[in-house]
């Protein structure tokens, strides 16, 4: 597994997530045997004492269990895992379009600008460099399985304000057109898309 911990925020939050990740990715499969505690903390560089906490969060939550003769392994409940799977694809999308309202589009546009980027990707530019992270400051910084809940209705409503006549309204006030500097059409360049920022191993 590539652990990628980064300064600035707990260490074991940061296990956490990532260790949720693996799961839900298939990396580690429902009922596999999980690495000892030491050999996870070598491979993501930390303390012992901390990859155990980690674990025994992903414990509470369900995810791991610890059976005396084959020690700590994945959850068998893929039912648990496809909700996980889906409450973190909801944190991702909501913090894409929070970011995609900072910088002007409107629903519809970011629709189109998907559309746009549909299989295969290969052909699509590279646009991915000078991109901002936005992992740690998005409005689910920390696991919660109630924030994370509440996120669809959040998503469907993102773009319902301000309305287009609000929206007009506040760039005629600031002087500025009513399209987006970075609209789809618009003469600036491609906005950026989002990048994971990279720690050490």
């Amino acid at each position: 597994m590539n652990w990628e911990i980064t300064g600035g925020r707990p260490v074991y939050l940061q296990l956490i997530e990532q260790m949720e990740r693996a799961i839900v990715a298939g990396e580690y499969r429902a009922g596999a045997r999980l690495p000892a505690v030491r050999e996870l903390a070598a491979e993501a560089a930390v303390n012992p004492n901390t990859m155990q906490r980690a674990l025994q969060e992903l414990e509470a939550r369900g995810l791991v269990n610890t059976q005396r003769t084959a020690g700590r392994t994945v959850t068998s409940d893929e039912a648990r895992i496809a909700q996980l799977r889906r409450q973190l694809a909801l944190r991702e999308a909501l913090a894409f379009l929070n970011a995609m309202r900072a910088l002007g589009y409107d629903k519809q546009q970011t629709l189109s600008l998907l559309e746009d980027l549909q299989p295969p990707f290969a052909d699509a530019p590279d646009i991915s460099a000078d991109a901002p992270d936005i992992g740690a400051a998005g409005p689910f910084a920390g696991p919660s399985d109630a924030a994370a809940g509440s996120s669809d209705t959040a998503a469907e409503n993102l773009f319902a304000v301000p309305s287009d006549a609000a929206a007009a309204a506040q760039n005629s006030r600031a002087g500025t057109s009513e399209i987006p500097v970075h609209a789809p059409g618009h003469s600036a360049d491609t906005p950026n898309s989002l990048s994971h920022k990279t720690g050490r191993k």
